[in-house]
This record gives C-alpha cells, structure tokens and sequence, in this order.
C-alpha cells in the first residue's frame, strides 16, 4: 500500500484515479496510534481496500506543518487518532455529502 506524503500528492492521486482521500491525523507515541500502527495498518484486508477505494494521507500532528493546519480546517478535528474521508478536491466530507 502506498502512502502518500502529504495532502497534495494524495489529491493529486485521487484526481487521477476518481477516489476520495483517506486522511488519518496521528501522533505516532500515543496508544490509539500505536495500535492502528500495530494492528489495522499491517492488515491484509486493510492494504486491498485502501490501495483500490482510496488515496491515503497519513499527517503526524505532532510535526505542526502546513497539511496538518489545512487537515484541521477542512474536518475541524484537531485530536488524534482522526480518521476522515474527504473529496478528491479536498473542499468537503465525503461522509457528510447530500
């Protein structure tokens, strides 16, 4: 599965190939994060779903950069572990589309 490194390359991919972004907000030392990297990322199931539905973005809050402010803005989530599908253009929820 590949990650991709921050949230313009993964709109990018997702442009390409018509899929939302999967955009995870972590910490990598705290306990929920530890166990998606422990447990669901390793995940066989995990890995097909998500390298055929989704382009993912994983954005370490701990680093405080740009993807990380523009994250918060756009889902208004500022706690981690996050998980939040957005459209390919990064302008909404894709689970709170009408």
């Amino acid at each position: 599965m590949e990650w991709y490194p921050g949230l313009n390359e993964a709109s990018l991919a997702a442009q390409e190939d018509d899929r939302p972004l999967l955009v995870i907000l972590e910490a990598p030392g705290w306990l929920g994060c530890k166990r998606l990297g422990a447990v669901t990322y390793p995940d066989p199931d995990f890995h097909q779903a998500t390298s055929i539905l989704v382009a993912p973005v994983r954005i370490d809050v701990t680093e405080r950069n740009e993807d990380l402010r523009e994250a918060e803005m756009m889902t208004k989530i500022t706690f981690s572990p996050s998980v939040q599908f957005l459209s390919r253009d990064r302008k909404r929820s894709s689970m709170h589309e009408n």
